[in-house]
């Protein structure tokens, strides 16, 4: 499946929003 790229782009969102926000 494809999905790893999807998830790890939500994960680094999420991450960055978290850390920088």
């Amino acid at each position: 499946k494809n999905r790893t790229k999807l998830t790890w782009m939500v994960v680094g969102q999420a991450f960055c929003c978290g850390f920088f926000g």
